[in-house]
């Protein structure tokens, strides 16, 4: 099984959750996934291009060759009982997609785990043709960036399998996960050195502070996505190399 794990440090990211990206490193190594951190380019100016930078590598990925990709925000710490999740999730090999609610009783894409097939790759192609299409605002609510575009494409669709909590918990500081995501309530939780802190804190004061998403975006948004893909994959060959 060709598996690839990856996440997206850009931004101050790699800094502010450098533990959480070493344990999801430490993660792959153990269950023999290839596996990519996306530091380069460390800065990217319209902060939305890199919150939506992890569909269009998830699609390319998948059809690269991979059998199964995982995406995992940089703000996940990954436990060390953690099992491989493709023998965990026994819908991969037929191409399932899998992501777990959220506090909000929504679909969080903070963590998303998908096979080579149908529904997969269909189901991100789909994610990627609403960029300009006006979503919902009850689906884009309180969000910023492309998870409001998930949860529409999820709930027209009924593409995305549920992923238990356990493997993208957002807000239960009791549970014994193998995924904790320090977002939301949970924020607070996560304990930096100085320098991690003192990136995490001007985060709050750039990244963090970005608009609601809007209705749609134009397909100029669309061109410079795929330019970033692009550069990112150049940079990253592993990412559609198996």
């Amino acid at each position: 099984m060709r598996s690839l794990v990856f996440t997206i440090a850009q931004n101050g990211y790699g800094f502010a959750y450098k533990r959480c990206i070493e344990s999801q490193k430490q993660y792959a190594d153990s269950i023999g996934a290839a596996f990519v951190s996306i530091a380069h380019p460390p800065r990217v100016s319209e902060a939305a291009q890199s919150a939506w930078l992890k569909i269009p590598i998830l699609l390319d990925a998948l059809k690269s060759g991979y059998d199964s990709v995982a995406y995992i925000d940089s703000d996940c710490a990954v436990s060390p009982d953690a099992p491989d999740f493709n023998t965990a999730l026994t819908g991969l090999p037929d191409g399932r997609i899998y992501m777990a609610q959220g506090a909000s009783k929504r679909i969080n894409s903070g963590v998303i785990i998908a096979g080579a097939g149908a529904p997969a790759i269909p189901f991100l192609e789909q994610v990627m043709g609403s960029i300009t299409s006006e979503i919902p605002e009850d689906d884009r609510r309180s969000l910023k960036f492309e998870n409001g575009n998930v949860i529409y494409c999820a709930r027209i669709s009924g593409a995305v399998d549920d992923l238990p909590v356990v493997w993208n918990n957002t807000y239960d500081p009791a549970l014994r996960d193998f995924i904790r995501h320090y977002t939301g309530s949970l924020r607070a939780e996560y304990q930096r050195p100085f320098l991690s802190d003192a990136w995490y804190r001007l985060l709050r004061k750039t990244v963090y502070h970005q608009p609601p998403a809007p209705t749609s975006r134009d397909a100029e948004f669309v061109e410079r996505l795929r330019g970033l893909t692009t550069q990112v994959i150049n940079k990253y060959p592993l990412l559609t190399t198996p």
